[in-house]
C-alpha cells in the first residue's frame, strides 16, 4: 500500500501548485484566461498519465486514473482553502453533461467512483 500513499503524495503536490497558482499569483494580478489554463491543465492530466504508467500493475494504474476521475484535486484544494465552492463549478469536465455541476454533483460523483474503485480491487 505504499505505492498509494506515494500517489496521493503526487496528487497532494499538484495540489499545492493549484494553490499557488489560484491564490498566490492570483494575488499579484494574474487574471484566468483559457490560454494558459488548458496548457496548464493539459500539463496535469499528462503528469497523471504517466504516474498511472508508472504503477507496478494495471490494477494500481486504475486506481490512479480513478482517483482523477473523482476530482481528488480538487478535495484537496477545497481542504486547503477550507471551503467549498458555492454554485457552478464550471472549470470540472462534467460541467458540460450536466449544468450546473455543484459541489453536491462532484462529491456524489465521487463517492461513486471511489466506491467502484474498491470494489474494483477486492474483486480483481
Amino acid at each position: 500500500m505504499f505505492w498509494l500513499l506515494l500517489v496521493l503524495g503526487f496528487f497532494l503536490f499538484l495540489t499545492v501548485i493549484d494553490y499557488v497558482v489560484h491564490h498566490i499569483l492570483y494575488g499579484y494580478g494574474l487574471t484566468f484566461d483559457f490560454k494558459w489554463a488548458r496548457p496548464y491543465w493539459i500539463a496535469q492530466f499528462l503528469l497523471t498519465f504517466v504516474v498511472a504508467l508508472m504503477q507496478p500493475g494495471w490494477r494500481e494504474a486504475i486506481v490512479v486514473l480513478g482517483l482523477l476521475a473523482a476530482g481528488i484535486i480538487d478535495w484537496f484544494f477545497f481542504m486547503f482553502q477550507r471551503e467549498v465552492p458555492k454554485g457552478n463549478l464550471w472549470w470540472l469536465p462534467w460541467h458540460r453533461f450536466h449544468k450546473p455541476w455543484t459541489w453536491k454533483c462532484q462529491a456524489t460523483l465521487t463517492v461513486l467512483i471511489l466506491s467502484f474503485l474498491i470494489v474494483f480491487w477486492w474483486v480483481t
